[in-house]
């Protein structure tokens, strides 16, 4: 990176015209459609099952409350750097938790007393069937609830759907695990139920729900009513697959079945899971760096902001020299400049694949707005790192077949830009994309445990 040039004018940051300062007010709103009310229920659902499971056994209770605690906090933060090309708002993530902790466990334990009051309940097909049925639907249900209203917005990628299912199976599998530490006869009991349970299956309850977000996310990519309901139902249903084959492995051979079956089936099947979410994380970089050119064509990005968005590294890397030239502060307005730059990114990526609606168009278009206010709120920041001589590698340029067809007629102006951007509101509506001519092409089982109603 060449050394930084002096400010057009003293103390003025380029493209930064105090006429048109941006207050932080003007900022646009994610409306994630997470109240606050629903939160509270479904937490008090939550803890409501907590508190009763800790009256049965207060000390086996406290035993397995601490190990729970660390074992899911690692998981949550596995999901969480899954999450770092666009983070989820951290409202959903915490709904979709509670979701799981409250709606599923309780809705189980319902249906489970229930066929058991009506003399339908049998320990094998409760085992077998009921409760892999049954708690994948409410699980699975979080992820329709996801696809609705203004939640539709936040499930661009199979990484999305994935982190969701994985956020409600461990909101699951945390009270459960709770529950069945606690229902213990004895301490031996609860130290072989915590070991198989938070060691080799902390992460059997997301696993099994991924099947379903799989399905469902197919089938947002499909075309025809037909073929959506084919993959959303087969997803499903190889949850429910999976959630069997771990419950009745302990029933067909005690803890020897139990080990078969994760030895042979579950664990290959979970390590091709974990590779394919990091193939998924990695080619959301890569639709980022697909979507940059057209940004910097329209005047939203400079050739220097590009070098950086492009690369997690990178925006680590630059987040961390705003925070030192610039403060904290400058650093979290930075930090929702990559964040609208990237759902912007995501949003255009669906459209050009031909699955955009009316309301992925406002988005985009409310999104465009945002990456400007959030460029003029970061932009003071950004310059003193710029300043400080604090390099980023070269910009990631797509390779040639994946090139996007709107390279801008002028080559961008090197940053600093001798014009300034137009000010937001801009004079000028963004237009609809995409427009009615295109632009011309340039060149070119759980495991075994004490056994509770409504639950393996």
């Amino acid at each position: 990176m060449t050394q930084p040039q002096p400010y057009p004018a003293p103390g003025m940051p380029p493209g930064y015209n105090p006429a048109y300062r941006v207050q932080p007010a003007m900022r646009m709103t994610r409306k994630v459609g997470a109240p606050l009310a629903a939160l509270i229920v479904i937490g008090l659902l939550a803890g409501l099952v907590m508190a009763l499971a800790g009256l049965v056994n207060p000390l086996l209770f406290a035993f397995g409350l601490v190990p729970t605690l660390i074992f899911f906090a690692g998981a949550v933060l596995a999901y969480l750097w899954l999450d770092r090309w666009e983070p989820e708002p951290l409202r959903l993530l915490l709904f979709a938790f509670l979701w799981g902790a409250g709606v599923a466990v309780v809705g189980a334990l319902v249906v489970g007393t229930v066929l058991s009051i009506v003399g339908l309940s049998d320990p094998v097909i409760d085992t077998v069937v009921q409760a892999p049925v049954v708690e994948e639907a409410l699980k699975g249900a979080l992820l329709l609830v996801m696809l609705t209203g203004r939640r539709r917005a936040e499930m661009n990628s199979l990484t999305d759907f994935l982190v969701y299912a994985g956020m409600v199976g461990l909101g699951f599998a945390f009270v459960e695990d709770l529950l069945y530490i606690s229902s213990s006869e004895s301490l031996g009991g609860a130290l072989l139920t915590a070991a198989l349970r938070l060691i080799m299956g902390v992460f059997a309850h997301p696993f099994f729900t991924s099947a379903t977000a799989i399905g469902l996310y197919l089938a947002t990519q499909a075309r025809g009513a037909g073929l959506k309901a084919l993959y959303g139902i087969g997803g499903y249903v190889v949850a429910v697959a999976l959630h069997a084959i771990w419950n009745g492995s302990s029933l067909a051979g005690g803890l020897t079945g139990y080990l078969i079956a994760y030895a042979l089936v579950l664990a290959p099947l979970f390590a091709g899971l974990v590779y394919l979410a990091v193939r998924t994380r990695n080619a959301e970089g890569r639709t980022v760096a697909r979507q940059i050119p057209r940004m910097m064509a329209e005047g939203l990005l400079m050739p220097e902001e590009a070098s950086w968005l492009t690369g997690l590294g990178t925006r680590r890397t630059r987040l961390q020299s705003v925070k030192g030239v610039a403060g904290s502060d400058a650093a979290k307005q930075a930090r929702h400049f990559t964040d609208v730059v990237t759902e912007l990114a995501f949003v255009r990526d669906r459209i050009d694949a031909g699955r955009g609606t009316p309301e992925t168009a406002r988005t985009e278009a409310e999104l465009v707005e945002a990456v400007r206010v959030e460029r003029a709120l970061a932009l003071p920041g950004l310059v003193k790192a710029w300043q400080a001589g604090h390099a980023v590698p070269e910009p990631v340029i797509p390779a040639a077949g994946a090139t996007p067809p709107w390279p801008s007629a002028q080559p961008p102006q090197p940053w600093p830009s001798a014009q300034p951007p137009q000010p937001w509101p801009s004079a000028q509506p963004p237009q609809p994309w995409p427009p009615a001519q295109p632009p011309q092409q340039q060149g070119g089982g759980d495991a075994p445990g004490p056994r509770i109603p409504g639950s393996p």
